[in-house]
């Protein structure tokens, strides 16, 4: 699964990526990250779309704000580069394969 580096980003922007894309923001330090990515890796490999991560371990990584990421895990759903789609985790509950799901209908519904 591929990692997206801050330069892979220009602002609100996925660069360089025609169709949809599921990203998901992550931290190592965090536990329900390091718990819903071995979902989110997992899912991904069946699920009609590229799945990518994104690591934003360090609070100075500028996508917290550019993405309004208050809690990690968190799921952004671009089409066509454009953010469309998120959800993040609720603060000491994470997310769940439900959450997924739901990101799953949104792509298909946005074609």
């Amino acid at each position: 699964m591929q990692d997206l580096p801050p330069e892979a980003f220009e602002g609100e922007r996925l660069n360089g990526t025609p169709g949809s894309v599921a990203v998901c923001f992550h931290a190592r330090w965090c536990g329900f990250c390091r718990a819903f990515l071995a979902l989110f890796e997992g899912r991904g490999a069946g699920a009609g779309l590229p799945f990518a991560l994104a690591d934003v371990s360090s609070y100075s990584d500028p996508r917290w704000d550019t993405f309004s990421i208050k809690v990690v895990p968190a799921l952004v759903l671009f089409k066509d580069g454009a953010a469309v789609w998120s959800k993040q985790a609720r603060l000491g509950v994470g997310l769940r394969e439900a959450d997924i799901d739901k990101m799953l209908d949104a792509a298909r519904r946005l074609g």
